[in-house]
């Protein structure tokens, strides 16, 4: 094998691993492609989640306020 026939071979193994990249990566962009259905349902969701968040982070705050008032009335109870 000459060098020049060296060369064309690289060259053309080189080409043929470019284009099954770029090939795959078509394929998997067009696979996983969301659409604006989808994003929109996202969407939802967080805005869901985030409530749901909220709500709990309310809910802790109510059972801790209460938690102390019980312990003030336990102390006031046992003094």
């Amino acid at each position: 094998m000459s060098g020049n026939e060296f060369i064309a071979v690289t060259a053309v193994i080189l080409f043929m691993a470019f284009l099954v990249g770029w090939f795959t990566r078509w394929l998997v962009t067009r696979l996983t492609q969301s659409t604006l259905s989808d994003m929109s349902e996202v969407d939802t969701l967080a805005e869901a989640l985030h409530q749901a968040e909220l709500e709990r982070d309310n809910v802790q705050e109510l059972l801790r306020r209460r938690e102390e008032a019980h312990k003030n009335q336990l102390n006031q109870v046992l003094a």
